[in-house]
């Protein structure tokens, strides 16, 4: 073998070691970002007629488990819609006072009846009269309390909603863009590696929004659909979710 021959080998030697560094580097520098999938990058041997040429450096690819993910996804959702309920919840629960303390409604209801058994044996009595009265106006704030309390909670769901089908346009906008880079880089040869994780993370942010399924087809492109099986189409220009504003009312549903 010619000298030149051999300087060419051990630099693709070099070249390729230079190239997995940048790959490990790059998972080191990122083992801290939410969301970031290690990558792996295999290089492959260069022969001619039996005799070794030097290796060639593998594009860099995603070290992923596609099962795991779509379990991920599926628990997102799932502790996204409790977050969502235990909040409102809470914040209804609050106003309900605490059973046995004299704040809640059936206490307040119980009072009133109390003070009409009361003044049903002294009719007359002023002191029963303005504690009937007192015991009124109490069962009269806590129900107006309560539906103030509902009908802010009814508002935040709503308002939550509308922001979350903005969040979820634009999250299926990016799938949509960063798949038609991967695409286009993908059909040259190139690693998509860097791109796929970030169309992962816009994944993971919507399936925190809605309870959906990805499948990749060979070409890069990705398909995303509800767990009923409904399209998601991600180059719609407006986003394929839509929701009409709307203020909530006691009277209304």
């Amino acid at each position: 073998m010619s000298l030149i021959g051999a300087l060419s080998i051990a630099g693709s030697g070099i070249a390729n070691i230079d190239a997995m560094l940048a790959v490990a580097s790059q998972n080191i520098a990122n083992a801290g970002t939410p969301g970031y999938v290690a990558q792996t990058s295999a290089p492959s041997y260069v022969q001619a007629s039996g005799i070794g040429m030097g290796v060639r450096s593998g594009v860099a690819t995603m070290i992923s488990d596609k099962v795991l993910e779509a379990q991920v996804r599926v628990r997102n959702a799932s502790v996204a819609s409790l977050t969502t309920q235990q909040s409102a919840l809470q914040a209804i629960d609050a106003v309900h006072g605490t059973p046995g303390q004299g704040n809640d409604l059936p206490s307040v209801l119980g009072a009133l009846g109390d003070a009409f058994s009361a003044l049903l044996n002294q009719p007359d009595n002023q002191t029963q009269q303005s504690a009937v009265v007192a015991a009124a106006g109490k069962l009269t704030a806590t129900i107006q309390s309560l539906s103030d309390a509902y009908t802010t909670q009814r508002q935040a769901a709503q308002s939550g909603l509308e922001s979350d089908v903005a969040s979820a346009n634009q999250a299926l906008s990016s799938i949509g863009n960063l798949s038609d880079q991967i695409v286009s880089l993908k059909a040259q040869g190139k690693s998509v590696a860097d791109l796929e994780n970030q169309r992962a993370q816009q994944v993971t942010a919507l399936s925190q929004l809605l309870d959906v399924k990805v499948a990749e087809i060979s070409n890069g492109d990705l398909l995303v659909s509800t767990s009923t099986g409904l399209a998601l189409d991600t180059r719609a220009p407006t986003g394929p979710l839509s929701i009409a504003s709307a203020n909530a009312y006691p009277q209304t549903s």
